[in-house]
């Protein structure tokens, strides 16, 4: 294939986004959110070999062990993420997503007609959706990681495809992604026994493909060398792996081989005790029992009279050296075999069995040393990604008819015959996806009898990626050959991304997109030791996003903003938790991105971009992705809240701000996203309320007044006000009666041991309780037993709950209001606390789990699942990353308002708009905390953490701001003072 019939955006794109880039990531967006949307109703799967690659995982790095016990690239990937079923959820999923786009993205770029190559886009995508194979990322095995390794090889040589044929004008490039090709391939072989099988027949085809002179003008004789002993090389040494195992993973499938088909078989059995089988009476009882035997042998209790030793030694030394002289002795006798079990690998029939119903979990936390079923993580006993539209999705792009393995033959050898008019290397792709899949169903039947569905899932997939691509193509092909090459408005050669302006991202956006990728996987690797937490209100938020959506109970019980978004996610805690890891990331990209828009100074921009990234990834702030509370919603709203607000300040600050509809619709969008961070904790109304407050006063100022329309002002603070207001209401509406467990608190800590507080409480109606002084100076102590599962109920003091509920709140608001300097003299004696809060002694460091699964009605514990009790978050390097950019000095809130007064003071000489920022930050961050302190006095270091991090946020941004102002002041040029001529 010459440059020349390369369509232009093939020539120019390299990959790049080019001009439909937005277009691009927004669908990949979308794409991820209808991935996760599917696991609203999953469950972790934990059954069958997941104990063994957990238990691979955790094997000495270096040792044999490690690489042959199982596929090590899943034991390898496994221990990276520290082995936590959890935390290898989360990266399956988003592994998953990451492959398939990149497959997408990669089909797109070999259509020559601009509708075709969207259409290829989207129906890659759907395809992935289908629920036999999105049901396996939440399984701890090796299926998903191996369909995700799949279509991310197959991308790959989509790729190198394209390399190959552009020739000597870019060389280095081809090189480049030839190495991908073979560490690709490398890594794919290791996560199945049976894809090095593949590589061996693709090693032995480049000898072949040689003889046709256009392969050996384009592919060279050295990467063709190179590449076939790649392959085999990566045979070979799977192969000695197998073979040294010390798990020997060959007898377990080779009995099932032997008692499955051998067995029933004279002619067979014969043969086999020809080459020294031993002649078993116990063996024949197992005849046509598929695995049978092997369970007995492995189970815990083994029924000992079921077991031939002199068998088990024949087969661990001979077994596999006698199967494969069968075979190929037998070849016929094989294929019978694989054409017997045809219906298992075109049509496997997953979500009928147990895999797709997701057996675990019941889950028991321990409460006073009794075991307390928690429901909402057992199993709803669903399929696994199944949700609205995945049937449809699935029946249309993953069809189950046996129609598919000769549409696909007879459609990839059309698309083949096409190469005699359209040179493009691509052509070849469907038939080989066709003979590749029927090979590795060939090996994956004659491997191993037992669950074929299961194994054999990669070949179903392979057989419609063939289908599906041969479809693809001819009919870009057809669109091609239309009248004038136009048809449906379109050219018959697309043109997107060698457009003007649009031929790539450019250097700086590909880096910023290689960083925001590898801080997404750091902050997944960061959960690699922890595990989900549940405790405290965690249930509270549970059971409210079970309510009705419309009803009043669901907003005003607790704010409404988390268990809205449990709610669309079907409140399934392992869901919410990879949701909330993933949104945590979304969010602090997004502050990242909007401080480095704004620094001017090249080296300090890309500073400021890091250093954000890393202050999210201390543990005190990315611990909480792991627990089910508001905690993480609240913090990653903040940071996206505030990252909203610095680029619409740009904007409006621009020479091209918005106007019209652009302005209104970023005023909306930041007014409802303030909303929806003021329903995430009953603390930031308050917060919004005095931002209502500080707007007019920040419009005496002439820049502000400058950049900012006096009609979006006015809407911001009505909107503000508003949404403390609704915020109020829908408090006093509540039925949990939110005030009197903190009010309750607060008294009983703050105002019993105090002579003339008391005074003024009992003044104001506050009943003289016995009971409730026995109380004074703790804090959760009088309420905590009331909501006990068995109460002390000579604890128990019921006229003092009949007033509080009635008239505490407002006798405390009174009480604060009358003496301020006693409300501020609190928060002062728990400064440290609350800036510097040092959570990780807390319960929040995986407290829970112990985690049973139900098996033939009796229950065993899964000591994997169980809680480690390590710190949420941390890993080899957060510790440190958390030591310098979230210090936990106790005189740190001096030096941050410190930081921001400079800051406040450069803005009023006259520097730039973004020096008022810290300075509102730090001053949000004080009142935030004052707020939380006086409203409950318990669990201030929880309850202040988002005013812990904000006062950090605010001193970063200070040193940034100010050091580019003061560059930029440097690099003016000087001016000549008046009169000096």
């Amino acid at each position: 294939m010459s440059l020349r019939e390369i369509p232009p955006y093939l020539q120019n794109s390299d990959m790049r986004l080019g001009l439909h880039g937005r277009i691009l990531l927004l669908s990949f967006l979308f794409y991820l959110i209808c991935l996760l949307y599917c696991y609203r109703s999953s469950t972790l799967m934990f059954a069958g070999d997941s104990s063994d690659y957990i238990r691979g995982a955790m094997l000495p790095l270096f040792s044999l062990g490690f690489f042959s016990y199982r596929p090590f690239t899943i034991t390898l990937v496994y221990r990276l993420l520290g082995a936590d079923p959890p935390t290898i959820v989360l990266f399956q999923i988003l592994f998953y997503a990451g492959s398939w786009f990149f497959l997408a993205r990669a089909l797109m770029l070999w259509m020559r007609n601009r509708t075709m190559a969207w259409v290829s886009f989207g129906t890659v995508l759907l395809f992935s959706l289908s629920i036999e194979l999105n049901m396996w990322n939440m399984a701890v095995l090796s299926e998903s990681l191996s369909l995700s390794t799949t279509a991310l090889f197959l991308a790959v040589v989509l790729v190198w495809l394209r390399k190959i044929g552009e020739g000597q004008k870019n060389a280095g490039s081809s090189r480049g992604w030839t190495a991908a090709l073979v560490v690709t391939a490398f890594f794919w072989s290791f996560t199945r026994d049976a894809h090095p099988y593949v590589l061996l027949l693709l090693s032995a085809a480049i000898p072949f493909a040689f003889l046709f002179r256009r392969v050996r003008k384009r592919l060279g004789y050295k990467t063709a060398t190179a590449i076939g002993l790649a392959f085999l090389s990566t045979f070979l040494v799977q192969t000695w792996f197998l073979r040294h195992s010390p798990k020997t993973p060959w007898t377990y499938p080779l009995t099932t081989d032997i008692c499955s088909r051998i067995l029933p078989d004279p002619e067979a059995r014969d043969f086999f005790y020809k080459a020294g089988m031993p002649h078993s009476k116990i063996l024949m009882e197992f005849s046509g029992r598929h695995n049978a035997y092997s369970e007995n042998l492995l189970s815990d209790h083994p029924d000992k009279s079921k077991i031939d030793p002199v068998y088990d030694r024949w087969v661990l030394k001979e077994g596999m050296r006698t199967y494969f002289s069968y075979v190929l002795s037998h070849p016929f006798k094989a294929l019978g075999w694989v054409w017997e079990t045809r219906r298992h690998w075109i049509a496997p029939s997953l979500r009928g069995e147990h895999y797709g119903r997701a057996p675990t979990t019941l889950v028991y936390q321990r409460v006073a040393r009794r075991s307390r079923l928690v429901l909402p993580l057992c199993s709803t006993g669903l399929v696994n990604g199944e949700v609205l539209l995945t049937s449809e999705i699935t029946g249309l792009f993953f069809p189950m008819g046996f129609w598919v393995v000769p549409a696909a033959f007879l459609l990839g050898l059309l698309v083949l015959l096409a190469f005699r008019w359209r040179r493009s290397p691509v052509l070849f792709v469907p038939l080989s996806l066709f003979l590749g899949g029927l090979f590795l169903a060939v090996v994956t039947v004659i491997g191993d009898a037992n669950e074929i569905d299961r194994h054999a899932i990669c070949v179903a997939m392979l057989l419609r990626l063939s289908l599906l691509f041969s479809v693809l193509l001819i009919s870009d092909a057809i669109l091609e050959l239309a009248p004038e090459g136009r048809l449906f408005g379109q050219g018959g050669r697309s043109r997107h991304g060698s457009e003007k302006g649009g031929t790539g991202i450019g250097a700086s956006p590909a880096i910023a997109v290689l960083v925001s990728a590898a801080y997404v996987l750091l902050d997944i690797v960061a959960f690699r030791n922890s595990s989900l937490t549940f405790v405290g209100d965690a249930l509270d938020y549970i059971q409210i996003s079970r309510d009705p959506l419309l009803a009043l109970r669901f907003f005003a019980y607790r704010p409404f903003t988390v268990p809205l978004m449990y709610k669309f996610f079907g409140s399934r805690p392992l869901t919410i938790v990879f949701f909330q890891v993933l949104f945590h990331a979304g969010c602090w990209l997004v502050l990242a991105f909007a401080v480095k828009s704004v620094v001017r100074h090249r080296q300090l921009r890309w500073l400021a971009f890091a250093c954000i990234l890393l202050l999210s990834l201390s543990i005190q702030i990315n611990m909480w992705g792991f627990v089910i509370l508001s905690e993480s919603i609240t913090n990653s709203m903040t940071a996206l809240l505030i990252g909203v607000a610095l680029i619409f300040g740009k904007r409006l600050s621009s020479d091209t701000s918005p106007t019209g509809p652009r302005l209104l619709a970023w005023s909306l969008g930041l007014i409802a996203l303030a909303g929806l961070w003021s329903f995430t904790r009953d603390s930031n109304p308050y917060v919004l309320l005095f931002l209502a407050a500080l707007i007019p006063v920040l419009f005496f100022s002439k820049p502000i007044r400058s950049a900012l329309p006096w009609a979006v002002a006015a809407a911001l603070v009505l909107s503000f006000a508003g949404l403390y207001c609704l915020q109020s209401w829908l408090v006093s509406k509540s039925t949990r009666k939110p005030w009197v467990y903190p009010t309750t608190n607060n008294i009983c800590y703050h105002i019993l041991p105090d002579p003339e507080a008391r005074e003024f409480f009992y003044a104001h109606g506050m009943p003289r309780s016995k009971i409730l002084d026995g109380f004074s100076g703790t804090t959760t102590a009088y309420m905590g037993n009331q909501r006990a599962l068995v109460p002390d109920k000579s604890k128990i003091d019921p006229a003092f709950n009949r007033w509080v509920t009635r008239h505490g709140l407002e006798t405390y608001a009174l009480y604060i209001t009358t003496h301020p300097l006693k409300a501020l003299a609190w928060t002062w004696n728990v400064r440290h606390q609350m800036f510097s809060p040092n959570v990780l002694t807390s319960t929040f460091i995986g407290p829970f789990l112990v985690v049973y699964q139900v098996e033939n009605k009796h229950r065993r514990l899964i000591p994997e699942l169980c809680s480690r009790g390590l710190n949420n978050g941390s890993t080899f390097c957060t510790y440190w990353i958390s030591d310098i950019f979230f210090p936990l000095w106790p005189w740190f809130y001096a030096l941050a308002a410190a930081a921001a007064v400079l800051s406040l003071v450069l803005y009023l000489r006259g520097g730039p708009w973004v020096l008022l920022v810290p300075p509102v930050l730090c001053a949000v961050s004080f009142l935030q905390a004052v707020i939380t302190n006086l409203g409950d006095c318990s669990d201030v270091g929880r309850h202040a953490i988002t005013a812990a991090i904000m006062l950090r946020i605010s001193f970063w941004m200070s040193l940034f701001f100010v050091a580019d102002y003061m560059a930029a002041m440097k690099s003016r040029p000087s001016r000549s003072k008046p009169g000096a001529q």
